[in-house]
């Protein structure tokens, strides 16, 4: 990752990814969603799995409210 100036408020700064940083966010991906659904998801029944896509969905609409530019 590297730090870049903020274009938006000069007062910040944002991280971006590197193509490095990507190349390794990809190979660890497919670990991780095992590892999550070893210890969340398959533990969950058809009910509790669908709240839980229901709360997740609504916490992404209100932070699609929250982006710049909304």
């Amino acid at each position: 990752m590297t730090r870049e100036r903020c274009l938006v408020d000069r007062r910040s700064a944002v991280v971006a990814l590197t193509p490095l940083g990507r190349e390794r966010i990809e190979a660890a991906a497919p670990q991780h969603v095992a590892d999550v659904r070893s210890a969340m998801i398959d533990h969950l029944d058809a009910t509790e799995l669908a709240t839980l896509t229901a709360v997740a969905d609504k916490l992404c609409e209100r932070l699609a409210l929250l982006q710049p530019g909304s």
